[in-house]
């Protein structure tokens, strides 16, 4: 129970903590980092646009100069028309942000929103918390030529005064200044729509970790318990193995790929050693030959260790405790132990089975020389006493009469004489099988037509018939053919 408990913790605290502690860091960096370094950048970007806008309408200024450089208008004309074109440019949404123009003194000379500012001293103007921007505006020109400036200032062509930060900078022919700003309510406002949409993507982003970090917990509690429940029954298994493996009768050797050996009790009876003394032999030390290394089934064992090819059941013998031969016959099984090849070897006394086997060729070979003898003394008989008549029948004799004096005398076959008792072939089951019911010949020709016999003389005899009286040409012929 403390060991599954035990397990658990440690299963929590390498999955289930670090993963909860990447969400929260992924949070935290979203909230603390990514968020505020995308404010500053959006700060940074809008306040670069505002630059290069005013960049532009400076540019302005600075054609219509050229203008009356190249005296094609005069400088009155030049400051009018810029003024005007600087007065009607408009920029962002809707068309509602725009440039203003103010001299030195400061002098307001062009502003779309405040018409009634154009042709006044504007130095002494405050904003909502007594900032005197435009002095500001003048001041920082004659130091820096251009810069940023935040004030408050009505928004667009509403009544409302928001935060404000500008750009401005010197046209020195002239000594004008140009100018154009971005409210910061705007910025905030961006900001806030992309502070949302990455809260929004973020906690998306967290749920799918989340469910994924969830699955990974439950996947992995299912292989804990899949793991333990492994481990218990593999406790059980080692321990049911090792039960019976000490009940069997036969010796057991597990042999690892390094070339140690475990045994059960079973063979270090078998063998007359105790459990003390078998456990520091090796495999090497139970093979009873003077050159150990080339035993055969040192050999088989090799093989079947190294993957190859070998009888997996052989005969051998093993050497006991005293030395002496046992006759024992081996099974070998190939498995894997950690991931290393093994074998597992099981060991049978097979000396009473040899035993009775050497008795067993012991009787069988008197018995062969009981034969041989009693053949010995067949041979003192005059062979004589064994011979027996033939049975013979006169070539004109009918095929029927023939066939039932086979019959008669229990014999598969019979001799064919001549008029002069000469034997001129001889007559067989075979031949009247083949030759005559398989060709459906006639019974009552003569046992000449279908003997078996030389082919000399069946072509002396078969011209005979041709020309004796009352023989047909056509069995004379069927005869020659033969």
């Amino acid at each position: 129970m403390k060991q599954s408990r035990k397990s658990w913790q440690l299963f929590f605290l390498r999955i289930a903590f670090p993963a909860a502690i990447a969400i929260l860091l992924f949070l935290f960096s979203i909230l603390f980092l990514v968020i505020p370094a995308t404010e500053n950048a959006l700060i940074s970007e809008r306040q670069e646009t505002t630059r290069q806008l005013t960049e532009t309408a400076w540019s302005v200024l600075k054609d219509m100069h050229m203008e009356y450089e190249r005296g094609a208008v005069s400088e009155a004309s030049a400051k009018e028309i810029a003024s005007n074109v600087i007065r009607t440019m408009r920029y962002g949404e809707d068309g509602k942000d725009y440039f203003w123009l103010l001299d030195q003194q400061p002098r307001m000379l062009a502003h779309p929103h405040r018409p009634d500012l154009e042709g006044q001293d504007v130095s002494d103007f405050e904003d909502c918390q007594g900032k005197r921007l435009f002095a500001e505006f003048a001041e920082l020109t004659r130091s820096q030529h251009s810069g940023f400036v935040d004030y408050h200032w009505q928004t667009r062509d509403q009544d409302g005064i928001a935060p404000k930060i500008s750009y401005v900078k010197l046209f020195e022919p002239w000594g004008w200044i140009v100018g154009t700003g971005i409210y910061v309510d705007d910025v905030r406002h961006d900001i806030q729509k992309m502070t949302e949409n990455t809260l929004l993507i973020s906690l998306g982003i967290t749920f799918v970790i989340a469910g994924i970090v969830l699955f990974v917990v439950v996947q992995g509690i299912t292989i804990e318990r899949a793991r333990q429940r492994a481990e218990t029954d593999l406790a059980h298994s080692k321990e049911k193995y090792h039960a019976l493996v000490e009940a069997s009768t036969d010796g057991f050797i597990l042999l690892l790929g390094n070339w140690d050996m475990v045994t059960n009790r079973s063979l270090a009876l078998m063998l007359g050693y105790t459990d003390e003394e078998l456990r520091l032999l090796s495999i090497f030390d139970l093979f009873a030959r003077a050159d150990v290394n080339q035993h055969p089934a040192l050999e088989h064992i090799k093989a079947l260790m190294a993957g190859h090819k070998a009888a997996e059941k052989f005969e051998a013998q093993l050497l006991t405790r005293t030395g002496a031969a046992l006759d024992a016959l081996i099974t070998c099984s190939a498995i894997e132990v950690a991931g290393q090849r093994a074998l597992t070897l099981i060991i049978r006394d097979i000396s009473a089975i040899s035993r009775m086997e050497n008795r067993r060729a012991e009787e069988e070979r008197d018995a062969l020389v009981a034969e041989l003898q009693a053949a010995l003394q067949f041979f003192h008989h005059g062979i004589k006493d064994f011979i027996r008549p033939l049975l013979s029948c006169d070539m004109n004799t009918s095929i029927r009469r023939a066939a039932r004096l086979m019959g008669q005398k229990g014999t598969g076959a019979l001799m064919v004489t001549s008029d002069r008792d000469q034997y001129l072939g001889i007559l067989t089951d075979y031949d009247i099988r083949e030759r005559v019911v398989a060709r459906k010949v006639d019974p009552e020709l003569p046992v000449l037509s279908i003997m078996t016999a030389p082919s000399s003389l069946r072509r002396r005899w078969s011209c005979r018939m041709r020309i004796s009286p009352g023989w047909r040409w056509k069995t004379a012929m069927a005869c020659c053919a033969e």
